[in-house]
């Protein structure tokens, strides 16, 4: 029997043969994925241990997690940390059965960052990686120009400032809208949204719902959107599509290709997705601020060590090597992100990344509602991908606001064990 291709001659599948000195690592496309695979060859000359990195979109990550039992052959997970509770314990095992110094680790982290990405039920299940959250990135150059900043008071009797809510968002975004000019870099459009994932559609119109003050989990009520708040919310969402530039991709590496270029005045995004853009032309020119509503979500991921794996030994050297300060500090450099506190004061990494510390900023509040009221998980990455859909069905003008809120609710109830 053939069985180094991982199935036999007669179909049947044969796990390929397990060697010691490699760990297979469930991961999707970021840009702390392409710094860490940079980084392996040095974990493989230190330890000769090889770590494979199965690189796969988010739905997929998601599908396979799933149904983790049809893939037993991953050693490490990196679960994003909407669906991290879900998943903790149907996937992973605690930390501290691991080794019992991997805990330890986590110290390097603030107390909120552990919360949303390491505990779930009091019990530490995996280490942030790329942790991170959403912020509000513009161009500098523009907001300090003296032309532009008359032509916006003539246009709205207004001082052109930063936004703080959505309604100024949408107005300084209609402005830069009106005024561009294709290929002209100081006439760009005022933002973009993505419209090609159900759940980045839902993430960003979230945000305009929770700077209403709008919540999915609220104490003694089932997991659902408030509905008039949502319809306010939603209406704005829509009223938006028309002065940005509306882009098709399922993640967003587009919408920061567009800022990268020039293209856009303002775009929220995580900034764990942004570090690129540090390291291009646009960079000096790059100025960033709270989100408007000043309630940004969490974003990014942990990893941990899956449940079908037996190679403790191995994996423990990863995450030591992982989280030393050298290799932590390499990581973010190459564009990387961490939320680990030894980096944060670090000169090199904040004249890069000047945005770096906010995450552990004292008083930094972000949102990501992945537990019920009682701390029990329900799934957020579902709830989200209804979220998405039922904006795209008032996007598509199959619905109206008020229907596509039921729409959502309804389903919200039934689907996502909340």
């Amino acid at each position: 029997i053939l069985t180094n291709c991982g199935f036999s001659w007669n179909g049947q599948y044969v796990p390929p043969p397990e060697t010691e000195a490699t760990l297979n690592m469930l991961i999707l496309p970021s840009p702390s994925t392409d710094a860490l695979k940079k980084l392996l060859p040095h974990f493989y000359r230190q330890t000769g241990i090889k770590v494979n990195l199965a690189v796969y979109p988010y739905d997929e990550v998601f599908e396979i997690l799933s149904h983790l039992h049809l893939h037993p052959y991953y050693d490490l997970l990196r679960i994003d940390m909407a669906c991290f509770p879900w998943f903790a314990e149907k996937a992973l095992l605690p930390l501290e059965s691991v080794s019992s110094e991997l805990p330890l680790l986590l110290e390097n982290f603030s107390e909120q960052i552990q919360q949303h990405f390491s505990m779930v039920n009091g019990t530490a299940w995996a280490i942030p990686f790329d942790a991170s959250m959403q912020l509000l990135f513009y161009r500098r150059d523009l907001f300090e120009d003296a032309t532009i900043k008359r032509m916006f008071y003539e246009a709205t009797g207004k001082e052109l400032t930063l936004p703080e809510s959505f309604a100024q968002f949408d107005e300084i975004a209609a402005f830069f809208s009106q005024l561009h000019q294709p290929e002209n870099r100081q006439r760009p459009m005022g933002t973009a949204v993505t419209l090609g994932s159900s759940g980045l559609i839902a993430t960003e119109y979230l945000l305009r719902y929770y700077a209403l003050g709008g919540r999915l989990v609220r104490e003694g009520e089932p997991v659902q959107l408030e509905p008039s708040l949502a319809a306010t919310a939603l209406e704005q969402y829509l009223q938006q599509l028309s002065i940005a530039v509306n882009l098709p991709g399922e993640w967003w590496s587009d919408a920061v290709k567009q800022f990268e270029r020039g293209n856009l005045a303002m775009l929220i995004m995580y900034l764990n997705l942004f570090n690129d853009v540090a390291h291009t032309a646009i960079a000096p020119t790059i100025g960033y601020a709270p989100v408007p509503g000043q309630l940004p979500q969490l974003g990014g991921g942990s990893i941990g060590m899956s449940r079908y794996s037996k190679k403790k030994k191995q994996v423990e050297q990863f995450f030591h090597w992982l989280y030393s300060d050298e290799i932590a500090r390499h990581l973010v450099l190459l564009g990387g992100n961490s939320a680990w506190s030894g980096i944060c004061h670090d000169q090199n990494v904040l004249n890069l990344y000047p945005w770096f510390n906010l995450l552990n900023e004292k008083g930094m509040t972000g949102i990501r509602e992945s537990e019920g009221s009682k701390g029990e998980p329900f799934n957020l990455r579902q709830a989200e991908i209804i979220i998405g859909q039922g904006v795209t069905n008032a996007i598509n003008g199959i619905m109206d606001v008020f229907q596509a809120v039921e729409y959502i609710n309804a389903r919200i109830r039934n689907e996502t064990g909340a």
